[in-house]
């Protein structure tokens, strides 16, 4: 097991990628990026970095956060990159290094569709100065 958290989300992104068949290289794709809360009631292990903090939910306003960059093809969905979010890192670099991660694994991104928690201002100016089309929001 990894010793730190960065180490482990860099395995992790390895495991996702390490099979990709290289025919998905070739065209573009509807890239889906994701936000998830989960709730955490207890105390950060080694690093107040470890918990997001957000509004309550289920009773708390601790969290595990992390985001996630997925494509849907055929009906199923294929995890290609994840994001551990460290207590107020901006989204933005959370989108950067979701679309970096993506970029050098070699898929071209035709559009994004991005979780409603990704739609504010900056983060729409930001895709703005990436070239990327400006996404609707995905409500659940």
């Amino acid at each position: 097991m990894p010793k730190t958290l960065l180490a482990l989300e860099r395995r992790l992104n390895e495991a996702l990628t390490i099979y990709l068949p290289r025919a998905m290289r070739r065209r573009k794709w509807e890239v889906a990026i994701d936000w998830h809360l989960d709730p955490y009631y207890g105390q950060p292990y080694r690093s107040r970095n470890e918990i997001y903090h957000s509004q309550s939910k289920q009773g708390t306003t601790k969290f595990h956060a992390y985001a996630t960059a997925c494509i849907v093809e055929y009906g199923r969905r294929y995890t290609l990159a994840l994001k551990w979010v460290r207590r107020r890192e901006p989204m933005i670099r959370v989108l950067t290094r979701l679309l970096t991660r993506i970029r050098t694994i070699g898929l071209k991104i035709r559009c994004l569709v991005i979780d409603r928690a990704f739609f504010n201002v900056p983060v729409m100016a930001f895709l703005q100065q990436e070239d990327l089309p400006l996404p609707e929001p995905v409500v659940q």
